[in-house]
Parts: structure tokens; sequence; C-alpha cells
């Protein structure tokens, strides 16, 4: 195992030489279970495992053969480390990792999607661009990167408005507000999240229900892979933010042919040839599909993973093999025979900061429960912040029931079946 220093351009740790397999480079912050999964997969598939990013913990560190910090300013750093290493195909996993992957594969002749489609998913005034573009359902937006700009540029918008970051990932600086005072007070909070400073402000287009679509779809070349679909909820208390998910995703027929229309077209305009996609969206009053964001890898939360749990399809080990020429899992997909299981996963959070004692299950659920994971490890005994502010779950829980019916009695009471119990002070 060695690590890296790109900067001073030395090894921290012993040197080994590099064998002869199959050597795949992931591409992610730390913490993240993204990384943890991709990592644990490409083991499975026998693969030499290089990781690259923020400084790996140890869950990297004991999955990966080497792990490596690299400069996110500069993608040539990881160019270089994947010359190093012999890469034969490298992952990406989080927003920042998307462009500096893009170019690097780009220069080593990996597959990948260019570097310019990457920056249209990224940039949310991009995006609104290219469903202008490619005619489908969007609000009326734009890009502001001064104060004292945003009057003159609002001036035509109707309230209410939602303020966003013009890159971020998540729903992390965000807010919707209901006059100009509200606007201005909330752009410096949306500049300080993005990661160009510049801030997205477009109408917000109400829903009337905290249901939303979301899916993770993969793509390659003309094909699209449609499994990963489904009913997304959001919270009273944070309506901004996924909470829990339900498979399968009940749509009338006009309903599926609307969203695999909309997307077809927002990926075809962007050029997108390979890769998963984390795609929010909600139908309006209408029956249009407003796709709010396509994040341009896979989605957290262990997502993948229980699209699995639903229909057997595994994401991850095709996005592995994809990004190495592998195409022979896609292949066999073809044929494969989808199950379709009844699953909910919900994500724990705290309604309040303090510290967690336990994270209640009803007894009730024992039965149904699939599988229990903890994102940022077991958080008994330790503070936890509230659902506004916390960047992770403190666990996400998965059950599977026999009918939708017995789900949806679960789901209607899920607030008071799941929870976080914090100690009294």
């Amino acid at each position: 195992m060695k690590t890296y220093d790109i900067n001073h351009n030395i090894f921290l740790t012993n040197w080994k030489e590099v064998n002869s397999m199959t050597t795949i480079l992931i591409v992610c912050n730390t913490p993240d279970e993204r990384a943890e999964m991709a990592l644990k997969e490409a083991k499975a598939l026998g693969y030499r495992c290089i990781f690259c990013g923020d400084k790996a913990d140890k869950n990297i560190f004991d999955l990966a053969d080497e792990c490596y910090e690299i400069d996110w300013n500069n993608w040539k750093s990881l160019l270089h480390l994947a010359k190093i290493e012999n890469a034969d195909g490298i992952v990406g996993l989080c927003d920042k990792a998307m462009i500096p992957v893009s170019k690097t594969c780009q220069a080593l002749k990996l597959p990948c999607n260019s570097p310019e489609s990457i920056e249209m998913f990224l940039s949310k005034n991009k995006f609104r661009e290219v469903q202008e573009r490619a005619r489908v359902f969007h609000p009326k937006f734009v890009e502001v990167e001064e104060l004292n700009c945003i009057e003159k540029k609002c001036s035509s918008m109707r309230f209410p408005i939602i303020v966003k970051p013009a890159q971020c990932s998540s729903s992390f600086g965000q807010t919707v507000v209901y006059n100009m005072d509200e606007l201005k007070n909330s752009f410096l909070t949306a500049a300080k999240n993005s990661r160009n400073h510049k801030v997205c402000i477009e109408e917000y287009i109400v829903s009337d229900s905290l249901r939303c679509i979301e899916l993770d779809i993969f793509v390659m070349y003309e094909n699209i892979l449609w499994d990963g679909i489904r009913e997304s909820y959001r919270v009273a208390a944070a309506p901004l933010r996924p909470i829990y998910d339900v498979y399968p995703a009940v749509l009338t027929d006009e309903e599926f042919s609307e969203l695999k229309n909309t997307v077809s077209a927002i990926i075809k305009e962007v050029g997108a040839i390979l890769g998963e996609y984390n795609i929010e969206g909600f139908f309006t009053n209408e029956g249009k599909f407003f796709v709010i964001e396509i994040n341009p890898r896979q989605s957290g939360y262990y997502n993948p993973q229980h699209i699995e749990n639903f229909c057997g399809v595994n994401l991850t080990k095709l996005l592995i093999t994809t990004a190495i020429g592998d195409n022979s899992y896609f292949e066999e997909l073809k044929n494969f025979q989808r199950f379709r299981k009844n699953i909910l996963a919900y994500s724990v959070f705290s309604e309040k900061s303090g510290t967690l004692d336990h994270v209640h299950i009803d007894s009730k659920l024992q039965q149904h429960l699939l599988e229990e994971r903890f994102p940022l490890g077991n958080k008994n005994g330790c503070f936890v912040q509230d659902i506004l502010t916390a960047t992770r779950p403190i666990s996400i829980v998965v059950f599977e029931f026999d009918s939708r019916e017995e789900l949806e009695k679960t789901r209607l009471h899920i607030d008071k079946l799941i929870y976080a119990v914090l100690s009294e002070e």
C-alpha cells in the first residue's frame, strides 16, 4: 500500500511494482459510500483498485490497493497518476471528480464522455439552457454573479423563486424565497456553496406533493437502461431533500412515455454517450416531466445497491466494467430476467442536533428488514446534526414487502416507525 502526495512528488509509504492485473482508478470524495461500494465491486471483479481523491479514510484504505491524494484544481495531477499506474479505466463518483476524470480519459483514449458534456450537467444554468434547446419543460432562469445585478436580472420573474449555487451537489445552499429582500439575502448563501461562486436563480415550480421521481439510468451510446426508476419522497421539515425511496415507481403509460422522452431528449442534446446518471424530477399539473437536475454520476445513499435489491441489475458493476471497455455485462443485461420487489429505503436523519442514543425501528418492521447501512459509521453516542445541515444520513434502512399495499401502509406512517432518538441532556 502506498499514498502519493502529488504536490510534493513523493511517495509517503512503500512502493510496490505494478502487476499485470486490470487496473481501475476510483476518483471520489471521502468519506463517501459510493467509493466504498465501487471498490468492493472492483475487488470482486479481480481488478487492481487505485483510489484517488481526498485523504483516504479507513474504509477506503482497507479496500484500495493504493491510495493517492490529488489536487482537485489541477486535472493533470490525475493524468500523471493514471500514467504511473497504467490505468485501464477511470470512474468518477462525485461532482468535482467528473471533469478531471473526463479530461484524463480523453487524453488517454479511455472510455468517457466529453468534458463539455459533463459541464452542461454540472452547471445549473447551462443545464437549463440544454432543456431550452431540447424543447422540454423548464422554468424561467438567470445566472447571477454579483449581488447588485439581482433586481435588474430578476425583474420579470414571478415569485416564489428558488436560489441555487450554480455548481453544487445535493440541495446544499438552496433557498425558496417569496420577495426581493429574501432573494438578496439568500444570494450570499448560494454563492458560498457554489464551486464557481455563481448563482442560478429560477422561478420555483411548485409541486403539490412531497413525492418526486428519481432515477438512475445507464447510457451506452444510443441505448438507455431504465431500471433505476423510483418514487422519491421528501418530508415537510426538509422539502428540498430526498428522504426515502419506494420501488417500483407507479406510473401510467403516459407518464412513463413522457419521462423517457424528456430524459432522452436531454441526454441527446448534451451528447452523453456513457455512464450512470442520477436524475431528479416530478410531473407538473399539466403532465409534463420537469427534470430538476441530472447528475453525471451515480447517486449516493447506497441507491445503486437498492436498485439491485429491487430488480437484480448491478449498476455499480456495469459502471466499472464499461469504464475499462468491457461491455460483456451490458450485453448480458439485454437478456437478463429482471424481478420487481417492493422495496422501501429510508434515510434516517435527526429532527434536531444532539447526541444520538440510537435509531428506533418499530418491532413490526423487523421481519421486513433487508439491511441497515451507516454511511459515516455507527453514530450511537456521538453528536449528530439536524436534518437541514447534516451531510449524510445517520443510517439507511431497507425493507422488502410482499405487496405494494403492505408497503403503502408502512410508508404513510414511516416517520412514526423509524426515527433517531437523542440522549437526554
